[in-house]
């Protein structure tokens, strides 16, 4: 029996724990092994990486499927260990890129939160699809406020959870699309995140929905710009909030250079 690393997971709607503690540094893993539930775009989300550099990584078809019980290799070096060919020899620099909307990247985001716990290979749960998007790049003017409440937690405050921003709103009320795109996972299973939503816009951009009562989108839904996914829930210390993340390649950057001024 084999064990490797792999991410908790939890239910996907009502009541998830939510946990603000800094988790273990996940510079040194290398492997995840999939657990039901999981996606690439959640794994990616989990240890901030880009998902096509995961895909590229592993060795996996443009149709992403991965199975529970299944290790995606986080690094280049820990693939070619285990012996895994990569899709391609095209590397993260090599990418298409663009130039950033609206503003300038922003700098290097602090180290992601991760949990593991052993778990065996021959007690993986059934297979979860992935799904592999055609959507057009994402135009600057087309985002939308998830959520008309007052910021109480801006990006890059210096805590754990600044990789985004935290929005208050009562409980229960809507949480809505920031732009028009296809959810990738929902579900309870990334530690500090309670009810996440990722919805994929582009190749390079996701935003997250965090901290909700509610998912009323569920994976392989198409969204439209100001469409309500979730309702607002409550964060580890009990304040009704939602947490907002854009990633673009992977990396957090701040919302408030593609939200409209307000």
């Amino acid at each position: 029996m084999v064990l490797l690393l792999v991410g908790c997971t939890g239910p996907s709607t009502g009541v998830a724990p939510i946990d603000e503690r800094p988790q273990p540094p996940s510079q040194s893993l290398r492997v995840h092994l999939v657990n039901g539930g999981d996606t690439l775009y959640s794994i990616a989300f989990r240890y901030e990486r880009d998902f096509r550099e995961l895909a590229q990584i592993n060795g996996l078809s443009n149709d992403y499927l991965i199975h529970p019980g299944q290790p995606i290799y986080l690094t280049a070096e820990a693939a070619r260990s285990a012996g895994i060919q990569s899709a391609s020899n095209t590397t993260r620099s090599a990418l298409p890129q663009r130039e950033p909307v609206p503003q300038n990247r922003t700098p290097e985001s602090q180290t992601p939160q991760t949990t593991s716990v052993a778990v065996s290979v021959d007690q993986a749960p059934p297979v979860s699809p992935q799904i592999l998007p055609a959507l057009e790049p994402v135009d600057a003017n087309d985002w939308v406020w998830p959520q008309s409440g007052p910021i109480v937690r801006s990006f890059g405050s210096g805590d754990p959870a600044s990789k985004g921003i935290q929005i208050s709103a009562d409980e229960g009320s809507p949480v809505l699309a920031a732009i028009e795109g296809l959810v990738v996972y929902a579900g309870a299973g990334l530690r500090g995140y309670g009810n996440l939503l990722i919805v994929k816009h582009d190749e390079e951009h996701l935003s997250a929905y965090a901290y909700n009562q509610e998912l009323l989108a569920q994976e392989g839904d198409m969204v439209r710009a100001g469409q309500q996914i979730a309702t607002v829930g409550t964060d580890a210390e009990g304040n009704n909030r939602l947490y907002f993340e854009i990633r673009r390649d992977g990396t957090p950057v701040d919302p408030i250079r593609y939200l409209p001024r307000r």
